[in-house]
């Protein structure tokens, strides 16, 4: 056996780890990398989830508020206030917010009456998806009233049944 050839086969057995040693410093410096990605991931779907549980405790006794409080609404009580020609001010303001809701700019009492008469208006209110600018727009009716909400009942508990909806 000749001597170089042994130093040869160390030599080249040599690179040989050395590129192994390289190839697997790359797949762990990759795979390193994918763990950073998936536990940044894991992070943000962590996040999501919190936020969800959030907003979901928060917001849904509300809508389930809101739709009992629509479905509560017999016809007597929509006659009630359908009725009025000029009704006092205190439920002209809060039932400004149905034409409001249902994206009309510049509501009156005609308007709300026109919109009262819609064969499907209760499921219209019951599947509508009210847009940030009408939230905007009938705030200041909501805020008007919180917290006197007895005002309204003494109007009217019909008017008292819609403003719980809003």
């Amino acid at each position: 056996m000749n001597p170089y050839s042994v130093i040869i086969d160390i030599i080249e057995a040599r690179g040989n780890i050395d590129l192994f040693r390289d190839d697997l410093t790359q797949n762990i410096e990759g795979l390193s990398h994918k763990i950073q990605i998936y536990e940044a991931e894991v992070s943000y779907l962590h996040d999501l989830d919190k936020l969800t549980n959030n907003v979901t405790s928060t917001y849904l006794p509300i809508l389930r508020s809101a739709h009992e409080a629509l479905l509560s609404i017999n016809k007597y009580d929509h006659f009630e206030i359908y009725s009025y020609q000029k009704p006092p001010k205190i439920m002209e303001t809060v039932m400004m917010g149905i034409p409001i809701l249902l994206g009309c700019k510049k509501p009156s009492w005609g308007q709300y009456k026109i919109i009262a008469q819609w064969r499907n208006l209760w499921n219209d209110l019951l599947s509508l998806e009210v847009t940030p600018k009408a939230l905007e727009n009938i705030k200041p009716i909501i805020e008007e009233f919180e917290g006197n909400e007895m005002q309204l009942k003494m109007c009217s508990t019909a008017l008292y049944k819609w403003y719980s909806w809003m």
